[in-house]
């Protein structure tokens, strides 16, 4: 039985028997070189690699896992032969422990070979569990390095038999050009982070904000929700930017966790941009709720504005507008009671851990009360502004010390020139 071993310095002695194999060596390699360069996409790339690796060796399977980096390895591309049942989707997290000994073979630069599942239950029965399901007889398979680090393996099961004398010595000298096209597609995804991601909370960014007029047409329903985080201005000003990155981190957290990991975009300093498509409207509903839950469940608050569609063709600079008109007015009423928050009469929340009271927001709060209170006086009942000063009556902005351009739509705040 053989279990495993030959050296990737070519200590392998073809069979003469096999020549025919030994003489296609280079006509493979060109290939494989061939396969990658010609693909216009790395993902292609790697796929028509495996297939022709597969067809051209008889397999059932040709795959690459790589390290996850928590200890563990995943199936990340799979070719599999007709009437093959693809496994890519029940081999992830395969923790190292269980193919320990493969490891410790690929670090000496060999390949592993089995073919013999009976010795592998007895004396590796983690690899057993994961390989019997699968129904491989054979299995061929050798590292895969990145500037001198393992970054994960390649190999293939069920190959042809007689194709194992040009497979083995070829195996080491392909996981070369996988390690070239894994570091093409990492630096792709890499190029793609800096251009379409916020580097403060990994959001999408403007930029790939601006690319979803070319997937509009593919929709049927588009909710739009829009988040401006109350306070950062003078969070920024009194506590200092770390402070106010530190708020925008959290209240980033605290969007995530009410509608997971869609489409979520910062579209500006202190606000986020959330894309649903093809989503029902009660279903874009619950979204809606389960964010201001999490709002109020939280010591940030964000002002929620949403908006729904299912009338192509979608715009979505229209329906971030009509969100934002929605947000403006959750953030009026917001900072409308904001002004008795700190009221000393008023008992602090029982339910909250002392810790939480101290965050970055409620520092500004309390520094800025009195400003607050200024800012926005009741009506008394008895002097009520007629409708040609309500018509020209300007209230604080929220967001500047300037007047608003917009009149007050609220009749029960006026500001102090009225």
């Amino acid at each position: 039985m053989e279990l495993a071993v030959e050296a990737a310095q070519g200590a392998f002695t073809p069979d003469p028997h096999h020549t025919p194999y030994l003489t296609k060596r280079d006509t493979v390699i060109d290939e494989c070189l061939q396969q990658i360069y010609n693909s216009a996409s790395v993902d292609d790339a790697l796929m028509q690699l495996l297939a022709y690796i597969g067809r051209e060796f008889h397999c059932g399977r040709a795959y690459i896992f790589e390290d996850n980096g928590d200890a563990a390895f995943n199936n990340t591309y799979e070719w599999c032969a007709p009437g093959v049942t693809p496994q890519k989707d029940r081999l992830q997290n395969i923790p190292v422990e269980a193919i320990d000994w493969w490891i410790r073979l690929f670090q000496s630069h060999q390949i592993v070979v089995l073919n013999n599942l009976d010795y592998i239950r007895e004396h590796n029965p983690l690899v057993y569990e994961q390989l019997q399901p699968q129904e491989v007889t054979t299995l061929v398979t050798g590292p895969i390095y990145l500037e001198q680090q393992l970054i994960g393996f390649f190999g293939v099961d069920n190959p042809l038999p007689e194709s194992l004398p040009v497979l083995k010595p070829l195996l080491y000298a392909i996981g070369y050009f996988f390690a070239s096209v894994l570091k093409r597609r990492n630096l792709i995804h890499r190029l793609e982070d800096l251009s379409f991601r916020d580097s403060l909370t990994g959001a999408l960014n403007r930029n790939a904000l601006a690319e979803l007029d070319t997937i509009f047409p593919s929709m049927d329903t588009l909710g739009v929700l829009y988040c401006d985080i109350s306070g950062l201005k003078q969070i920024n000003d009194t506590l200092g930017h770390d402070a106010g990155d530190e708020l925008i981190i959290q209240c980033y957290h605290t969007i995530q966790k009410a509608v997971g990991n869609h489409n979520i975009y910062r579209a500006g300093g202190d606000e986020f941009v959330v894309v649903l498509p093809n989503i029902s409207q009660a279903e874009f509903n619950r979204y809606v709720e389960a964010l201001k839950q999490a709002v109020t469940g939280s010591d940030q608050h964000i002002a929620v504005g949403h908006t729904w569609a299912d009338r192509k063709p979608f715009s979505l600079q229209t329906l971030v507008a009509h969100a934002d008109k929605v947000m403006y007015e959750d953030k009026r009423k917001y900072y409308e009671n904001s002004v008795f928050l700190v009221n000393k009469s008023r008992p602090q929340r029982q339910d909250s851990p002392p810790l939480l009271r101290n965050t970055a927001f409620h520092q500004f709060i309390q520094a800025t009360s009195s400003t607050l209170r200024r800012c926005f006086v009741p009506s008394p009942p008895s002097t009520v502004p007629s409708l040609s000063i309500l018509e020209t009556c300007k209230p604080i902005c929220f967001t500047s010390p300037t007047i608003c351009a917009t009149p007050s739509a609220s009749p029960a705040i006026w500001c102090r020139t009225c």
